[in-house]
């Protein structure tokens, strides 16, 4: 729910706010706003099935993300079967057989 701040207990699951609004899972994985559309966690991240990054039609070009994207971020360009990662504020890619 939207605005809704609550502490929720189950046999497996845990979850309470810190000082800062922070969600704290188990009492040691947090996750919270970093900035405007951003959401971080301060801890790693486990996908158990699948991590989507952006998909382009070309070169991916920081224009084509609603912010200037980090150093890491992942993309694709499904034209040229190429996978991309922004370093060092430039786009590097390789060629995917």
């Amino acid at each position: 729910m939207i605005g809704c701040r609550s502490n929720i207990t189950n046999a497996s699951f845990a979850t309470t706010y810190d000082a800062t609004d922070r969600i704290v899972l188990q009492g040691d994985a947090n996750l919270y706003r970093n900035s405007a559309d951003v959401l971080k966690t301060d801890d790693a991240l486990v996908v158990a099935d699948a991590l989507t990054p952006k998909v382009f039609s070309g070169a991916p070009t920081d224009g084509g993300f609603l912010h200037t994207p980090p150093n890491g971020t992942i993309a694709i360009d499904n034209t040229n079967s190429k996978l991309y990662v922004r370093i060092n504020g430039t786009w590097k890619a390789v060629t995917v057989a």
